[in-house]
């Protein structure tokens, strides 16, 4: 595959999953509180970005991708700032309201550069029933009108994808003869089943065979070894694993390629994942190489993870 300008611009994508509100306050202390040994924050500035399953979508946009994105929010202030966000990014989509949860905003709070406190607003159940059967009822009116040819299920464990959903959405995009691509969390990874790509990280595989083992050690044939397992058992077409520093590695049923990554210097991890499965699901959608797909993530993690707060990766970048 040679990479283009207009090489994503023919790919519809859908992306499902949790959605969140990236908001950064930063300020200056010139003084301490009367009322406890704490700094004042003063001058403040507040900044919004998209988060989660929505960073994964800007990314798609970025890459020239045509987005739809569904999740779940609140009745809430952060429902109406999410809705802003995302017209303000030209990106399509569906937020079914749940009055029983707060859309997730994760607030960073900064003295200069130095991060002081992180406040999270968040609820990690699942839906209700009733509220997932509405949910699939409006994934189902975006597929027959958007018709994608990708679908990424972004899972943060925030409970917008559910035990219930998940088997039935994953089924659904298989009958559409849709490309599905997951990057998973601990909690549903064994739920996705017969899907064309899964991205865990390193820690995440650990999890499925080492559940109760903490320290985490790279061990490159171990990790193959386990990934084929994995991929076999589950039925995946691709096992892709970040590694961190250590870069990433392609499991197929026939090959493991391990391609380790560019020393750099790491400002903010951030949305370095968002933008690796972005790029990794339309690159293998468009049946590029192993060794194409891991050099094109390993950049697009050096490029996002030298960015300040969640970020992602345009074509631009990745092109040039």
């Amino acid at each position: 595959m040679k990479l283009q300008k207009n090489s994503f611009s023919d790919i519809r994508v859908l992306v499902i999953g949790d959605v969140m509100i990236d908001q950064y306050m930063w300020g200056e202390v010139y003084r301490n509180s009367p009322e406890a040994e704490i700094p004042v924050l003063e001058d403040v500035r507040i900044e919004q970005k998209l988060g989660g399953a929505a960073n994964v979508a800007v990314n798609l946009k970025d890459l020239g991708a045509e987005v739809f994105l569904i999740s779940i929010v609140g009745d809430d202030k952060g429902a109406e700032q999410m809705s802003t966000l995302l017209t303000q990014s030209d990106i399509r989509h569906q937020l079914v309201t749940d009055d029983s949860r707060p859309t997730t905003v994760k607030t960073r709070i900064f003295k200069d550069s130095e991060q002081l406190i992180r406040v999270d607003q968040e609820s990690t159940s699942e839906m209700s029933i009733e509220q997932d059967e509405i949910f699939l009822r409006k994934y189902h009116e975006v597929i027959s009108e958007f018709n994608p040819d990708i679908l990424i299920l972004q899972d943060y464990n925030k409970g917008v994808l559910t035990e219930y959903n998940i088997p039935l959405i994953i089924k659904s995009a298989k009958e559409h003869r849709i490309f599905v691509s997951v990057d998973p969390k601990k909690k549903n990874f064994a739920l996705y089943r017969n899907v064309d790509l899964i991205k865990p990280n390193l820690k995440e595989l650990y999890h499925q065979i080492r559940p109760q083992e903490h320290e985490i050690s790279f061990q490159p044939d171990w990790i193959a070894g386990k990934a084929k397992e994995l991929l076999r058992k589950m039925s995946v077409g691709i096992f892709l694993v970040t590694l961190s520093e250590h870069g990433a590695m392609i499991c197929t049923e026939k090959v493991s390629t391990h391609k380790e990554a560019d020393s750099i210097e790491i400002v903010d991890v951030c949305g370095a994942g968002d933008g690796v499965i972005a790029v990794a699901t339309l690159m293998a959608h468009k049946g590029a190489t192993n060794e194409q797909i891991l050099h094109s993530t390993n950049k697009t993690g050096r490029i996002v993870c030298q960015k300040t707060g969640v970020a992602g990766i345009t074509i631009d970048e990745l092109l040039d």
